[in-house]
């Protein structure tokens, strides 16, 4: 069952999907930077899509570290 449009879970995966999409196009982006070449000949090649498979990962590892990290080494305020 698919969950309504504006339930707690619609909102959760609609969050995924902008944080996915958002790791895809940076992965993607630095790949293109890195290899040096346009877009359109780097999606032609089978590899490239390897590479930001790997690149997408890595930073998505990094996002968990860093986010885990900062919730231990950081108490939460409770200001009043």
């Amino acid at each position: 069952m698919l969950p309504t449009p504006n339930s707690e879970e619609a909102q959760r995966l609609l969050k995924y999907a902008e944080y996915a999409c958002s790791i895809y196009v940076q992965a993607v982006q630095d790949q293109a930077e890195i290899d040096k070449q346009e877009l359109a000949t780097l999606i032609r090649q089978p590899e490239f899509y390897r590479k930001v498979e790997e690149r997408a990962i890595r930073n998505y590892d990094r996002d968990v570290r860093a986010d885990r990290w900062a919730k231990e080494a950081l108490p939460k305020l409770n200001i009043v």
